[in-house]
């Protein structure tokens, strides 16, 4: 039987990720990191360096490959549906607390 993630790990993971979302996509302390990675899309061609321009900026989809990192540090892995469903849950979190925190940001601002 599939078994879905604890629910405090659930919220501990997304915020965690959340937060390092936020951190890689807007902080000043990783801007020259952003700039570095669009610099090296540049050898791709300007569609490329376009697409990784935007990745980079994006909190939500810098959250999926961050919230992947941390299911698989955080759990071991009974299977290929547990280990989908344990992601996505943790993306889920993850958006919802960046968005939030990216919404405020911006409302301040």
């Amino acid at each position: 039987m599939l078994e879905i993630i604890a629910l405090d790990l659930l919220f501990t993971l997304g915020i965690t990720s959340g937060v390092i979302s936020l951190t890689l996509t807007r902080g000043h302390a990783f801007e020259w990191f952003r700039n570095f990675i669009v610099n090296l899309a540049n050898l791709i061609g300007e569609r490329g360096a376009k697409q990784i321009d935007t990745l980079v900026h994006c909190h939500y989809c810098v959250g999926h490959w961050v919230s992947l990192f941390f299911v698989i540090m955080a759990i071991s892995l009974d299977g290929p549906m547990h280990f989908i469903v344990t992601w996505f849950s943790v993306v889920a979190v993850s958006a919802l607390f960046s968005s939030t925190v990216n919404y405020l940001l911006e409302r301040t601002s």
